[in-house]
This record gives C-alpha cells, sequence and structure tokens, in this order.
C-alpha cells in the first residue's frame, strides 16, 4: 500500500490509485495534479507495488485452493494485513498459524513487531523472547529482544543479547546503532562515535544513527564533527519535525560561532 501510496503524491494522474488504496484500507492525500516531466521514479512505485500484488495474489489463490484453512493461508492472511496496516487482524491470524505451527520461525517475531510499532513494550518483549526460545542462534532474534530492552532502560540485558548476537552468523547491521545508543546511555562517547560510525559506514541512509553520532560528538565536545552530523541527519531525515529540530540546533551552532568570533575580535582590539 506504501508504494501505492508514494506513486499516487508523484502521480495523482493515475485515476486508479486512489480506488486501490482505499480497497486496501489506506487513504490518500489530496494533491495538485501536475505532472512533470520525469515519471521514471513514481512508474517503478506502481510498477513495484503492482507486481507484488499480482504475486501475492496469486500465491494465496493457490493455496486457498489447496488447503483454505491451513497454517499458510492464515500467514499469507496476516502478511496481507500488515501491508494493509491492520495490526489487530494481523495478529489473529498469526495466531492461528501457531495454533497450527507452534515452533513456525518468524511468527513470533512478526506478532512482536506489531506490538512494538503501538509501544506494547512488553508484548513485543514477551513474543520476542518466544522467538529467541525457537531460534536461540538467531543473530536478528537477540537484536529484537535487545531492541525492546533498550525502549525499557534495562541497558545490561540488552547489551548482553547485542554482544550474542555478534558472535552469531549474519548478525544485523542494526546492532552497531543500539550498541552506539546503549554507550551513550553510559555517557561512552568515544565507544558511542566508534559504533555509530562503523554502522554508518555500512548504512548511510538512516538518520537516526546521525542524530546519535552527533550527541555522541557534544560529548566528546568536537563541535564541527556534532555539526556535520546535524547536518548530514537534516539531510536524510524524511520526519519534518526532526529535520526542524536539527537546522534549529544548527541555527544555534552557528550564533554561537558567531559569538565567539566577535568575542575574539573585541579581545584583539
Amino acid at each position: 500500500m506504501k508504494n501505492y501510496q508514494k506513486a499516487y503524491e508523484r502521480r495523482p494522474d493515475l485515476t486508479e490509485l486512489p480506488g486501490l488504496i482505499a480497497e486496501m484500507g489506506g487513504s490518500v492525500v489530496a494533491v495538485q495534479k501536475t505532472l512533470g516531466s520525469d515519471t521514471a521514479q513514481e512508474d517503478r512505485f506502481y510498477s513495484q507495488a503492482h507486481d507484488a500484488e499480482r504475486e501475492a495474489q496469486a500465491a494465496f489463490e493457490r493455496v486457498a485452493q489447496i488447503a483454505p484453512d491451513s497454517y499458510r493461508a492464515h500467514q499469507i492472511l496476516a502478511n496481507a494485513a500488515v501491508v494493509a496496516e491492520r495490526p489487530d487482524a494481523a495478529i489473529k491470524e498469526y495466531r492461528a498459524v501457531l495454533e497450527q505451527k507452534p515452533d513456525l520461525p518468524g511468527i513470533h517475531e512478526a506478532i512482536g513487531s506489531a506490538h512494538l510499532k503501538r509501544v506494547k513494550l512488553e508484548d513485543a518483549l514477551s513474543e520476542f523472547e518466544a522467538e529467541l526460545k525457537i531460534q536461540p542462534r538467531s543473530a536478528s532474534a537477540h537484536a529484537n529482544v535487545a531492541q525492546v530492552l533498550i525502549l525499557m532502560s534495562r541497558n545490561d540485558e540488552a547489551h548482553s543479547h547485542l554482544e550474542t548476537a555478534l558472535g552469531l552468523d549474519r548478525p544485523p547491521l542494526e546492532i552497531y546503532r543500539m550498541l552506539g545508543k546503549l554507550a551513550l546511555n553510559r555517557k561512552d562517547y568515544r565507544l558511542a562515535a566508534e559504533s555509530l560510525n562503523h554502522y554508518i559506514s555500512l548504512r548511510n541512509d538512516d538518520s537516526s544513527a546521525y542524530y546519535l553520532l552527533s550527541r555522541a560528538y557534544r560529548g566528546l565536545g568536537d563541535q564541527k564533527a556534532m555539526e556535520r552530523a546535524l547536518d548530514l541527519f537534516q539531510r536524510t531525515s524524511l520526519d519534518v519535525t526532526a529535520r526542524k529540530r536539527a537546522e534549529s540546533e544548527l541555527g544555534v551552532l552557528a550564533n554561537q560561532a558567531v559569538l565567539t568570533e566577535e568575542t575574539g575580535d573585541s579581545k584583539i582590539h
């Protein structure tokens, strides 16, 4: 659905999109119907969404014909509900999957993610821990548990899970961002900067990491590095409120620099 919404924002002339979005339970924002000369990006969004929808529909129809009440049919319905941003329906279908396949990997994780999006931390942690029991050697399962523990300020437990995850196969890159956040919580700014810079070297489009990095540099007293991190946060952030906050902080820093220069000039004279 999000791909359809993005496509409609850029191509309001595609009149079939509002109906498709509405069928999925979404809504559209009124936009001015102007069409630019370069439509490659929005055409790609539309193509991706349309292809994914056709593939998903075909897969569901095949499963529904073979076994309409199978755990796979419930799983497909749950995944579709997630895409349609209907978390209660998704959780209900995932629970139906667990009734038939209580040890199926990924289901408790999916339920936990649905709870986490609604900031139901205790429920999310319970599901992620259940997933960890099924997949004790999964780095992602440890990372999911750590993510919630950080939000609950249970930092030592979170750190233990992250260290375990790093020793397993294919640890998620987000582990380094979380390690940076934990180091910030402990006011270990140098370690925070090291972890966050490593993460950014592997993924340079995560605006939250730049903001955390700016805090690390602030703690280290490195104003120029802090300004660079805030500037990169501002460029990569899609959150308008957060971007304005970064602009404000950069403005304050610029004023401080001017005052410092003026003070220095007055002392010379």
